[in-house]
């Protein structure tokens, strides 16, 4: 009997409330896995069963945490053998694939946490015209399938900026929200302490201005728009930052090559994986930060950048920018960078006041706020 069965038998002996399903094992998997089993109160063992694909180092570290190769292929049989021995089915990042096939009698009891980009088909998400053209052909099967099963979801759970929302609304989603806030490393308490520590890799000079574009080697981040934008600064007193630790590699190529032909050593590409306490110190020695992406991307970076006083540049018709502008954070919009100058970037960032941003991510970020979420969320699905 393979390890699937038994896990479906395990449930027929031992129902539970909750089964967490995580397709994709990663960095926010690894975060909502560790606070589940640092709040074992509120995320009762016996209540819930969390199923990663996957293989991990650490797969019998907690007993209601298990991981299974190649779960995302048997993921249809795995739905419709559990569906009986448990209250709910929790989605983490809806799998393209299983948009389109999940079965309607499992549906009702899906409670799907968006991941933001399982939500948007955009073109701008990919480079090149054959990759646009798929995306196009994914979006259309999303319209005519997918979202016909996602309205028949128990609920969609969002980060804790609500920005999804705004996002359901335009693809006409009418399903009951609940916000389900994944927590980083450390909370908000916490972060002021770890960047007082300086990021030891990196050298910043004195009145060196350091701007960051994006936060990944995707193309609707627009690099090299923004590369091109900034050429008439090279001989300044400035540095281009652009993390690429994730993506697609002959993108990131592409924006390295462009990045050292304009700026040469004052362009750092950087590739290599950090601990979360370490990014946050690299992301402590940005002055500008621009987010050009319409749809629903970086909202982890951009809070950190706010929370930590930084001025962050979004796309005026993004969901990012609706979204802060919605909870009364005034944002500087990426028009001005346009014809910027040295002087310019001095006066804007000298003008910056980070206080209602810093005071409402803090708020967001507390061991307290996220806590309270996810205690409503075990009072009402029961």
């Amino acid at each position: 009997m393979n390890q699937l069965n038994k896990i479906i038998n395990h449930l027929k002996i031992n129902p539970v409330k909750f089964v967490h399903v995580l397709g994709v094992d990663g960095i926010f998997s690894e975060s909502i896995i560790y606070y589940m089993q640092c709040n074992k109160e509120l995320f009762k063992p016996n209540d819930n069963l969390i199923v990663v694909n996957g293989y991990s180092e650490d797969s019998d570290k907690y007993d209601n945490v298990i991981y299974l190769k190649n779960l995302n292929k048997q993921i249809i049989f795995f739905l419709e053998n559990i569906l009986e021995y448990t209250n709910h089915i929790v989605i983490h990042y809806l799998d393209f694939n299983l948009s389109l096939k999940i079965p309607k009698n499992v549906c009702p009891k899906i409670i799907w946490r968006t991941w933001g980009n399982d939500l948007t088909y955009s073109i701008s998400y990919v480079p090149g015209v054959k990759l646009k053209i798929k995306m196009l052909y994914k979006k259309l099967l999303w319209n005519l399938i997918s979202k016909r099963n996602v309205r028949m979801f128990e609920a969609v759970g969002m980060s804790a900026t609500g920005c999804d929302k705004i996002t359901l609304k335009k693809q006409r989603i009418n399903v009951p929200t609940v916000s389900m806030p994944y927590p980083t490393n450390y909370w908000a308490e916490d972060i002021m302490q770890i960047v007082k520590r300086p990021f030891d890799r990196l050298v910043k000079s004195d009145n060196e201005i350091w701007i960051m574009i994006g936060h990944s080697a995707n193309s609707s981040l627009n690099h090299i728009k923004y590369l091109k934008k900034l050429a008439h600064l090279k001989n300044e007193s400035i540095r281009i930052l652009m993390p690429m630790v994730y993506g697609r590699e002959d993108y990131k190529n592409k924006v390295k090559k462009k990045a050292y032909d304009i700026f040469g050593n004052k362009a750092i590409v950087w590739t290599e994986k950090l601990k979360y306490d370490d990014y946050l110190r690299l992301l402590n020695l940005i002055d500008i930060s621009i987010f050009d992406a319409k749809h629903q991307m970086a909202m982890g970076n951009i809070s950190d950048l706010l929370l930590l006083g930084k001025l962050v540049v979004l796309n005026k018709k993004g969901i990012a920018y609706q979204t802060l502008q919605n909870n009364g954070i005034k944002i500087h919009d990426t028009s001005i960078i346009d014809n910027i100058s040295y002087k310019g970037m001095e006066s804007i960032i000298s003008k910056n006041k980070p206080l209602i941003a810093k005071k409402y991510f803090y708020n967001l970020r507390t061991k307290e706020a996220i806590d309270k979420k996810w205690s409503y969320i075990y009072e009402i699905f029961k």
